[in-house]
Order: C-alpha cells, then structure tokens, then sequence
C-alpha cells in the first residue's frame, strides 16, 4: 500500500511537472510570438522613420535648389547669356558655352562643396548645352533618356525627382529658362546620391545603397560611362554605381564585412529574389553575429514616368537584448524620445522652408519685396478687386458697389552711380538700406493705408497703394522731402535725392501697360531736373 500511494504521489509530481512545462512551453510560445511581432514592428516602424527623414532631406534639397535657381540663375545677366545661344550658329554657341562655362565654373566649384553633383543647360529642343561635370560633352539629344527635360522645355514648369541619366542619377531639379518671354532652353540642378548617403548613415544604425536594374543602366548610360557601373551582390539584375559602392559612413556598428554578410544572406532568400523580381518594395529581418538586423527595399521610380527604375536598399538594427530587458515602459520612452527628436526635426526643416521663402520673396538688403514676389502680391490684389466687381453685377450691385483705385509709385536715388563711385559701394548700399528705413518708418506712422514696397531693381524702387493718384502724389510728395531732410542729416551718408514717378491703376488687367507708364512717369522726373514728383 505504501508502495502504491508512493508511485501515484510520484505520478501526482510528474503530471504537475509535465502540466506546468505544457503551460509554460505554451505562454512561452505565445510571448515569444508577442515579441518577434512587437520587434518586427518596431524595427519596420523605425526604419520607415529613418526613410521618412531621408525624404524629408530629398525635399530641402529641393527647396535649396530652387533657392539657387532664382538667385544665381534666373537674372537677367545669366539668362540672357544663355539666350544668346538660343537659334544661334554653332561658332556662336561654342562662344556663348565657354562665356557662360567661366561666368559660373566659381559657383559650380562651390556647389560640389556643398554635394550638388550637377549643373547641366540644355537648349530648348532637348540637347546637352553644357555639362559642367563634363563640359567637353554636348549636343547629344536627351530625348529619349531624360524625360523630366522634356517634360520642362514642353510645359515651362519645373521638375523635381529622381531620374537616371546619360552618366549620374540622382535627384533632379530641371528648371526651364525664359529670356525676353522666349523660351530658350532648361537647366539641372542635381544633388549627389552621396549626400543622401551621409545623411541617411549618420546615426551609425543604418547604412543605405541606391541601385538601378541592370537593363536601365544599359538603355540610358553612355557605353563609354557604363564602366563606372558594379554588379550589386543582392541579385544579378542589379548595379550600384562604382563611386556609392563605400563602406558605411556611420560609426556604429556597421562595416563592410557586416554589410557583406548582410547582403550575402539576404540573397539567398526566395522571397527578396521574388520582390525584385516583380519591383516589389520588401521588408525582412535577420540575426547576425548577435545582434538583430533589418533590410528595406524600397522602389526607386523615375519621377517622370513614375517607372520603377531600381532600389533604395536599407538596413537597421539595434540591440535587441538591451531593449527587451528595460520592458515596455521603455519603448513608451524610446517612442515619445523619438517623438520629440522626430518633431524636432519637422519643426527644423519647417523653419529652413520659412527662411528660404522668405529670401526667395524679399531684398536681404533692404527688406522689401523682390520683384518677382512683389508682381505676384499685386497682380493678386488687383485679380480680387476685378473679382469682386464681377460678383457685384451678377447680384445686380453694380450701383452699390464702388472699385478700389490703385496706384503705383517708381522711385529711384538721383545719381546714384556717383554715390558708389566716388564713396564707394559699401556707402552705396548703406544709401539703399536708410532709404528702405526711411520708407517703412513713414508708413508706420503715415495715415494707416496699406502699401507695398519693393526694391525693383539697383537703386529702382516701386510700391502699390491703395489710393488715387492725387493721394499717392501726395504720398510720394512726402517721402521726397522726407528723404531729402533725413539724409542731409545722417553724419555716414552724402546728401541725396530721389525722383518720382506716379500713376492710377487704369486697366487692372494690363499690369505691364501701367509699369511701362510709371516707369515713363520717373524717366520724365529724372529728365526734366530730378528730386521731383511727375504724374503719369
């Protein structure tokens, strides 16, 4: 009996042992799979973060593109350089090509500093004007290879995304060139897939490729360039250009033989040889060496065509081990730190964005609206007035309703261009800057009218009021003398004058019309003594 009640004692002990194994084996199981699923998501959520901010980098170097087009580009000086060659013979374009080549070799060698890789013209029909990359290599037809030019010199509207081209891909930026009203050709600005590279690997956890299918390189890239090409070890169809193949930029943990590793395993996987087989975006993770990886691919299209034309290849990782241990509040703490890292970096780039806007819209000297802003404020000013007056005939106001009246004053410094000669140009624009001051103190403490002013050019001034022309006479009256007065007083600035010319806004939907009459107005003033106001 002892026996007996001993061995089902035995038996009570093991099926109590074997039931909590089962248990435990099962909720083990279960918070295994909790936890490959949690890890999996927060690996693709922090990659697709750290993709985020690299598409976030793509968009300013877009912005700082255009900043560079308007400012160095689009001038008059350049464009019509440029427009010279537009129709021109071919002895006429060599010249133009090698002007233009050494009017802006110093701003191309200081681009590159700042990983701009490109600075390409093309005329109007799509051939290569002048590569700065390679300036021996023009006239080729673009046509059939670059179809963001194309796409520039047929609508006139600029092109920003990436495209593959006759010897680099990048992110392109193609702006087209209008002289005159003529349209004369296009211009690329293109950022090195380099920079991206940086960028993107600075963190030390993640390091990036960009590769291109085999057959696109073969279509597009000059045979001659083609050997700047290296098959890519993830899959045959792929090549990475030779100058990208680096190790990675970070300090972390990645290096080349990690990297090989890396791409040698995932290789051999069916189901990333299967995305790419069908340009599929893919999203995988891996052990290696201890430590926890995750490779993207995301798919590279031409901006243009929206055509899959290669990969954006990532990995990532972390020490899973150290972040598992702190628990769940941790990764509550890591997701609001990378919250505010990530805010951080939105409201950064958000202010970036608002200061190139703004020295995209306004005289860094003077703090007036440049002319192309100042065009846009007033032709919008003038749309809504003739808007308005159409709404009021169609509710049978006309009788009601009576039209703002606009006017426009053009003034500019009498001699100017004796102040710089004899005083120098710093004194010359510290005349420009104190007239500005002047001109936006007797606003503040004018009648409360809203005007608009903006530096039109040199020492050219114009400014938009809403008044009649006998108000902005008046107006201009008193900023005559007020300059006048002022300067005679400033102890660093010769005394000087300006000349005004004034007219009303006739005909609200001929804009050029009215700026050819006040400009007509000054040259009168200037002609007929200066330091006077002439009516239009």
């Amino acid at each position: 009996m002892k026996i007996l009640i001993s061995r089902i004692k035995s038996l009570a002990v093991t099926a109590i042992i074997v039931r909590s194994l089962a248990i435990f084996l099962l909720l083990s199981v279960a918070f295994t799979v909790t936890i490959i699923n949690e890890v999996r998501y927060f690996v693709q959520k922090s990659h697709d973060l750290a993709y985020q901010k690299f598409e976030q980098s793509v968009e300013s170097t877009a912005r700082l593109a255009d900043a560079i087009f308007e400012a160095v580009i689009d001038r008059p000086d350049v464009a019509g350089l440029f427009a010279q060659a537009h129709e021109a013979s071919e002895e006429k374009q060599l010249s133009v090509r090698a002007d233009l080549y050494n009017a802006l070799l110093p701003l191309y060698q200081s681009l590159l500093s700042s990983d701009i890789q490109q600075l390409h013209f093309h005329t109007s029909t799509n051939h290569s004007f002048l590569r700065f990359h390679r300036p021996n290599l023009f006239g080729d037809d673009l046509t059939p290879v670059r179809p963001s030019i194309v796409y520039v010199n047929k609508h006139l509207k600029p092109f920003h995304g990436f495209e593959e081209g006759r010897i680099f891909n990048g992110f392109r930026h193609v702006y087209p060139i209008v002289h005159n009203s003529v349209h004369v050709g296009s211009v690329e600005i293109s950022n090195s897939l380099g920079s991206f590279k940086k960028a993107f690997e600075n963190s030390g956890t993640e390091f990036v490729d960009f590769v291109l299918f085999k057959q696109v390189v073969e279509d597009k890239v000059f045979e001659s360039e083609q050997s700047n090409y290296i098959s890519y070890p993830l899959s045959s169809e792929l090549l990475i250009q030779s100058s990208l193949n680096i190790p990675p930029q970070g300090a972390g943990p990645f290096n080349v033989e990690v990297k090989d590793a890396l791409l040698e395993r995932m290789q051999n996987r069916r189901s990333v040889q299967n995305a790419i087989q069908a340009n599929a975006d893919y999203f995988g993770i891996t052990w290696l060496n201890g430590a926890l990886y995750s490779m993207k691919l995301n798919i590279l299209e031409n901006g243009s065509r929206q055509e899959p034309v290669g990969y954006v290849v990532s990995f990532s990782t972390f020490d899973y081990i150290a972040e598992s241990a702190r628990g769940h509040l941790n990764q509550f703490v890591l997701f609001f730190l990378v919250s505010i890292l990530f805010a951080w970096i939105l409201y950064r780039q958000r202010s970036l964005l608002k200061e190139m806007k703004r020295y995209a819209r306004y005289d860094s000297l003077t703090g007036f609206m440049n002319r192309r802003y100042f065009l846009e404020v007033i032709t919008a000013k003038l749309t809504e007035n003739v808007a308005r007056e159409g709404v009021a005939n169609r509710e049978g106001r006309k009788r009601d309703w009576v039209p703002s009246r606009y006017s426009l004053i053009m003034f500019d410094i009498d001699h100017f261009k004796a102040v710089n000669d004899q005083y120098g140009h710093d004194i010359g624009d510290l005349a420009l800057k104190y007239l500005a001051t002047l001109v936006a103190d007797l606003q503040k403490s004018n009648d409360g009218r809203k005007r608009w002013f903006a530096r039109w050019g040199g020492e050219e001034f114009m400014g938009f009021l809403r008044a009649d022309c006998d108000q902005a006479y008046d107006f201009a009256e008193t900023m005559r003398k007020m300059i006048e007065e002022k300067t005679d007083l400033h102890p660093d600035l010769p005394r000087f004058t300006c000349s005004f010319g004034v007219v009303e806004i006739t005909d609200r939907k001929n804009l050029q019309g009215e700026l050819k009459r006040v400009d007509q107005a000054l040259y009168e003033a200037k002609a007929t003594g200066r330091n006077k106001v002439v009516r239009g």
